[in-house]
């Protein structure tokens, strides 16, 4: 498993529970702090989840502390919502995988350092349509580390008085 934490987040106290211990226990290709954090729309993304996936992906949310998809063949409203980069865990194992690389081919294609197609979408989409019984919200499962960025903890909650 990789822990994934910006340069500009850090932990502000030691954790009462290890959230990689986690992550192996349930088997999660990707154990996550926020969502959603930015999305994605337009026809490039609907041809490209088509690509890869054999359907155009026409929405990523959240229920239960899971990643859930819509598959359509018209996707009138396509909004892929992200994952927050900022804190995740995730399987490298499943990440690597042929279908995940073939994803990720789709996605960035010949753009490579274009910022449309960046870490958020990538990790997000594999994860929501190939694994989101196994990708977990970590607020929903228990888990707050108190881990600050972007003036939040937790990519939600304001620290401070009234936070």
């Amino acid at each position: 498993r990789m822990l994934w934490i910006d340069t500009d987040a850090f932990c502000t106290q030691p954790w009462r529970q290890d959230p990689i211990v986690h992550a192996i226990e349930n088997d999660l290709a990707l154990f996550f702090m926020n969502f959603p954090m930015g999305r994605a729309s337009g026809d490039d993304f609907r041809n490209k989840t088509r690509d890869a996936f054999g359907q155009s992906v026409c929405d990523v949310n959240m229920a239960d502390g899971h990643l859930t998809f819509f598959f359509g063949s018209t996707c009138r409203h396509l909004v892929l919502r992200n994952v927050h980069g900022f804190f995740h865990i995730t399987d490298l194992k499943f990440y690597r995988s042929p279908p995940v690389q073939h994803w990720f081919k789709t996605l960035i294609g010949e753009t490579h350092f274009y910022r449309r197609y960046d870490d958020q979408i990538a990790v997000t989409m594999p994860a929501a349509v190939l694994a989101s019984n196994r990708s977990w919200h970590m607020s929903d499962h228990g888990f707050f580390l108190d881990v600050f960025h972007n003036s939040k903890m937790d990519g939600k909650r304001f620290p401070g008085a009234g936070g």
